[in-house]
């Protein structure tokens, strides 16, 4: 037999077999976003299981100072049904920023709208958050004035420029009974997530009449270094931390996996024709 006309019969046969193993049935594309928000009406009638918001990392995450941002009912996560959360919002994560359900403490100061450093959105420690960045990488010897437990170096963040007077915060202290001001810095430990950001509305909230004995000293304390006096802010979150976010896309493996499965099904069903090409390549 010529080797192209066995060739032709080897490719018919197997696309023969796989049309009778695998029999044709009806196949509709769904848009993920649509077959997510079936789910997740699914689960809330009761399909699914458990998991969802209750989980675990809420607040005593190593190193995590006191958070600064207290938990608003974090998730352990953010997904139910027993599949996996995405990634950011895993419990070894660092990079912050938002999943659908939320992970980790949830904002709670400005009526649940900003973390105890002033963010409205977690990020990694280290990383520039708008037009602000980390000016240091602090020792822990550093740390020893500031609010919070540390247990390992922390990234600083200076809200305004160093010794610049109109950069500086201004309050009203009951104590002293007069208008004072301040520099603000505020730090995250490395490799957790932060929450720093310049926010006047937060300080406002911290420092309240100014007085020393008010401040909450998990979150703000006060300090002075070569004549300069400063408001000490602990911007650290736990890992995994994320910002509830309801039309956030996210995507977990089990989704990946599926798409690829998906992908692969509609790549074999050109195979008979892909076949009959090559056949009248060979045959012609």
């Amino acid at each position: 037999m010529r080797f192209d006309n066995a060739f032709c019969l080897v490719t018919l046969l197997t696309a023969v077999s796989a049309a009778g193993i695998d029999p044709r049935r009806h196949v509709e594309r769904i848009d993920s976003n649509t077959y997510a928000e079936e789910q997740d009406l699914y689960k809330r009638r009761g399909g699914g299981g458990g998991g969802g918001r209750g989980g675990g990392s809420g607040g005593g995450s190593r190193g995590s100072g006191s958070s600064g941002g207290g938990n608003r009912g974090g998730s352990g996560g953010g997904s139910s049904g027993g599949s996996r959360p995405p990634p950011n919002a895993r419990p070894n994560s660092n990079q912050g920023g938002t999943s659908r359900a939320g992970s980790g403490p949830q904002p709670n100061y400005g009526g649940g709208r900003y973390y105890g450093g002033g963010a409205r959105r977690p990020y990694a420690a280290g990383a520039a958050i708008g037009g602000l960045a980390a000016f240091a990488l602090l020792p822990i010897a550093a740390l020893a004035f500031w609010p919070g437990t540390w247990y390992g170096p922390a990234y600083g963040y200076r809200y305004g420029a160093q010794n610049r007077d109109d950069d500086m915060y201004e309050y009203y202290n009951i104590t002293t009974d007069e208008d004072e001001k301040r520099q603000i810095l505020c730090a995250c430990q490395e490799d957790q997530v932060c929450g720093c950001e310049p926010n006047d509305d937060l300080m406002e909230e911290l420092i309240g009449n100014g007085s020393y004995a008010a401040l909450n000293k998990t979150i703000i304390n006060v300090g002075s270094e070569n004549g300069t006096d400063y408001f000490l802010l602990n911007g650290t979150l736990p890992k995994g931390t994320t910002l509830e976010d309801p039309d956030a896309d996210e995507q977990s493996d089990d989704d990946d996996a599926g798409a690829g499965y998906k992908a692969l099904l509609e790549a074999l069903g050109f195979w008979p024709a892909t076949a009959a090409v090559a056949c009248a390549v060979f045959l012609a």
